[in-house]
C-alpha cells in the first residue's frame, strides 16, 4: 500500500470478501439446521404413521373427535412436521443418507472457511488499524460512508475529534518550538555577553 486510495480499496475487497466468506458459511450452517429439522420430522412421521393411519381410518366423526383428543399431543407432532417438510420443499419419503452426507459434506466445508475466515479477519483488523492511524494524521482521508453517501455520525464525531487532537499537536508544537527559540536566543546572548 503506498496510497491512501490504495488502503481505502483494500479495505473495501478485503471487507467484500470476509462478508461473502461468512454469508456461505451462514448459509451452510442454516442448511445442516434445516436437514436436521427435516430429519426429525421425517423420524416423528415415521414414528407416528400408526397414529395417523388409525385416525385416518375411523370413518364415524364422533369417534374421530374422541381419538383427536386423545392423541391431540401426537396429531400436532404431525401436523408440524408435515408443515416443517412442506415449508422446506421437502417430498416424502426423504432420503436421509442422502441428507446425512450432505449435512456432513456442508459441515466440512464450513470448517474448511474458517482458517481462510479468520486470516482475512486479521488481514481487516490491520488494515482498520492504519485505518485509525491515517485518519489522526489526515482527518478526512478515507470517509466512511451509509447507504445514502452521506457521512456517517460517527464517521463525523471521529473526523471532529481526529481535527481537535491534529490542531491541538500543530498548537502544542508550535508552543514548543517558539520556547526553543527563545531559549537559543537567550543562549546565544549570554554567550555575547561573556
Amino acid at each position: 500500500l503506498t496510497t491512501v486510495r490504495d488502503l481505502g480499496e483494500r479495505l473495501n475487497q478485503t471487507g467484500k470478501r470476509l462478508h461473502d466468506l461468512r454469508a456461505l458459511v451462514r448459509a451452510n450452517e442454516q442448511r445442516v439446521r434445516d436437514i436436521h429439522a427435516i430429519l426429525e420430522a421425517d423420524k416423528t412421521l415415521r414414528e407416528l404413521a400408526p397414529v395417523l393411519n388409525e385416525y385416518n381410518d375411523i370413518r364415524w366423526k364422533s369417534a374421530k373427535e374422541r381419538f383427536a383428543a386423545a392423541h391431540a399431543g401426537e396429531l400436532e407432532q404431525i401436523r408440524k412436521a408435515r408443515r416443517l417438510l412442506h415449508k422446506l420443499n421437502v417430498a416424502q419419503p426423504a432420503d436421509r443418507k442422502a441428507l446425512k452426507a450432505e449435512a456432513k459434506r456442508l459441515t466440512a466445508e464450513s470448517e474448511a472457511l474458517r482458517p481462510e475466515t479468520e486470516a482475512i479477519q486479521n488481514e481487516l483488523d490491520e488494515l482498520k488499524t492504519v485505518r485509525y492511524w491515517v485518519r489522526k494524521v489526515i482527518p478526512d482521508a478515507l470517509p466512511t460512508r451509509t447507504a445514502d453517501g452521506k457521512p456517517s455520525a460517527s464517521e463525523k464525531l471521529e473526523s471532529a475529534q481526529n481535527q481537535s487532537e491534529l490542531q491541538d499537536l500543530l498548537d502544542r508544537s508550535a508552543r514548543e518550538a517558539l520556547h526553543e527559540q527563545k531559549k537559543q536566543e537567550q543562549t546565544e546572548m549570554r554567550n555575547e555577553r561573556e
